[in-house]
């Protein structure tokens, strides 16, 4: 049934059933009462209505039915209260609307400082939900009164959340040109030059980005940009000023600005702010604004930092693809390659194709944990460059260097690189603690390409799963029978007594134990015992008959 056939069936019917409706609605579900004693309140046409109805509802939500595992009652109520928020703001009372929406996202926070486990996301989600809500309503209301008690509420939650609501944001609805001098008072110490260089914390940048945000919000741009030019003092200050004078195509001001950030602390965002000028400066021809050295030393400064090269590695391609631009590549890749030393300077290399001299850079720097993986990334260079043997070199070096991770394509350049001698030579000296997923795939490998020396590697088959044990076997029961016999037998003698579960396994390597005993009758004498030994085992009797192993 739909409101519209529910509405009809209610209006045929007498005052006095509607009251015996409401009051079964009302026995069936208490909760409503503090609904309809809303409503029954807030009948008349003015936009203001009776809050507290509804703030006795959102503190029995946090205070009463909040538990910090479960916080999905608490969350029923809250959105019950939301949707008389929403049908509030679509009968155009924005006023309430937005009130009850500032309640909701306090009550939100409220809920965290009382340790809801919100760990399903639904408690934050709410609260988002409402910022946004709030914002449309307020940019509805024309009432500056009321804008401005706003201000301060909003401050006041502002000041003690601290759990990433952002709620800041309402600042965006509440602003205007008459009220934004109550911001400038409030957030005065934030924008002239602090004490020191922790001075308000994280809350400095922030707030400057707040301000020059809402000014523009509030077509106040001339006061947007003195926002972000005034009490200049730390790094992040000169970033915001960059970025502001960025947006109005003051290219050269804006380089200006975060050279002078660089000079106080040279990070990752500076750098990348640094570089998006200069893209912007080629891009529209001002390349004679680009100090080409400067350049250079800023950009191997910014490489040089790089903590996680697969991260950064794009960025490294754009730097490069700037100086492309400016005709400067080859006089930039001079510099950097003397000038960069150990890891990076490998990664460098091997993104420009040299291979040979990061080999030589390899073998110059004591890199130690880090050179099982440098020795593998060299090998796959090589191995798209054809330069094989390098990249077997680079394999065996990885791997006797403590190689503990590998993914799939780290697995296929193994398999596609390595050959006889270059595994005999890697199974001289295994390290004791090679990683199971690297010990598996060398027995693979040595099982097609030198099973005569398996044992190197699988010291102990009840190390490995059925399954990968018998992709070894398989490929050695034809060169080498004993050892896929030996290997076979020490896994079953393992497993066949721990659980039924293993039984399916038992019985294919039974039957290449069958392939590796070349006489019948030797077969048949092993089998014989071997059902003797385990006759109490009747399932796996059983199964030993259905697959006609005799």
């Amino acid at each position: 049934m739909n409101y519209t056939e529910l509405k009809r069936m209610l209006e045929k019917r007498s005052k006095d059933d509607l009251l015996k409706i409401l009051n079964n609605l009302v026995q069936s579900n208490p909760s409503l009462v503090s609904t309809i004693e809303f409503y029954l309140s807030n009948t008349e046409q003015d936009d203001r209505i009776d809050l507290e109805p509804i703030k006795k509802k959102i503190l029995s939500a946090v205070y009463g039915d909040l538990d910090y595992y479960h916080i999905d009652g608490a969350l029923e109520k809250l959105y019950k209260v939301q949707k008389i928020a929403e049908s509030l703001s679509k009968a155009s009372k924005f006023k309430s609307a937005a009130e009850i929406y500032f309640l909701l996202v306090e009550g939100c926070v409220d809920a965290y400082d009382e340790g809801a486990d919100d760990s399903s996301g639904g408690m934050g989600f709410l609260g988002e939900e409402c910022i946004l809500d709030f914002n449309k309503c307020m940019k509805e209301v024309k009432d500056e009164g009321f804008k401005a008690d706003f201000i301060e509420c909003v401050l006041e939650l502002y000041w003690r959340e601290d759990y990433g609501f952002n709620v800041e944001v309402m600042l965006e609805g509440t602003v205007t040109q008459a009220n934004i001098h109550m911001l400038e008072k409030e957030f005065e110490d934030y924008l002239k030059i602090p004490k020191n260089d922790h001075h308000f914390g994280y809350r400095r940048s922030t707030i400057r980005r707040l301000m020059i945000k809402l000014y523009n919000l509030i077509e106040m741009p001339e006061k947007s940009l003195q926002t972000a030019l005034k009490g200049l003092a730390t790094a992040d200050d000169y970033r915001i000023a960059a970025e502001t004078l960025m947006e109005l195509e003051r290219h050269k001001e804006a380089l200006g600005h975060v050279l002078n950030g660089l000079k106080l602390n040279e990070s990752h965002g500076l750098f990348e702010v640094y570089f998006i000028i200069i893209d912007s400066l080629t891009s529209t021809k001002k390349g004679e604004m680009i100090d080409i050295n400067e350049m250079i030393t800023w950009a191997i400064k910014f490489i040089s930092s790089f903590s996680n090269w697969s991260y950064n590695v794009k960025k490294y391609r754009k730097i490069c693809g700037l100086f492309s631009k400016l005709n400067s590549k080859e006089l930039f890749k001079e510099k950097l390659f003397n000038t960069l030393e150990g890891e990076i300077l490998v990664r460098v290399l091997l993104e420009e194709g040299e291979i040979l001299n990061a080999v030589e850079t390899l073998k110059k720097y004591d890199l130690k944990g880090r050179l099982p993986s440098l020795a593998l990334s060299i090998a796959h260079k090589a191995k798209k460059k054809e330069f094989i043997d390098i990249a077997r070199k680079m394999i065996i070096l990885a791997i006797k260097s403590g190689l503990r991770y590998i993914d799939g394509k780290d697995e296929r350049v193994i398999r596609e690189t390595l050959d006889k001698h270059s595994i005999e030579e890697i199974a001289e000296s295994i390290p004791d603690n090679i990683n199971k997923k690297i010990s598996l795939l060398l027995a693979e490998i040595i099982s097609v390409e030198a099973p005569h020396i398996i044992k190197e590697v699988i010291k102990a088959p009840e190390n490995y799963g059925g399954k990968e044990l018998l992709t070894i076997c398989n490929n050695l029961v034809k060169k080498r029978p004993q050892d896929a016999f030996h290997l076979c037998e020490g896994w079953i003698l393992k497993f066949v007594v721990r659980s039924h579960v293993y039984y399916d396994d038992v019985i294919r390597m039974l039957r290449i134990i069958k392939r590796a005993l070349s006489q019948e009758e030797e077969w048949e004498k092993y089998l014989l015992k071997f059902m003797s030994n385990y006759k109490s085992r009747k399932k796996l009797i059983k199964m030993i008959q259905e697959a006609n192993l005799s």
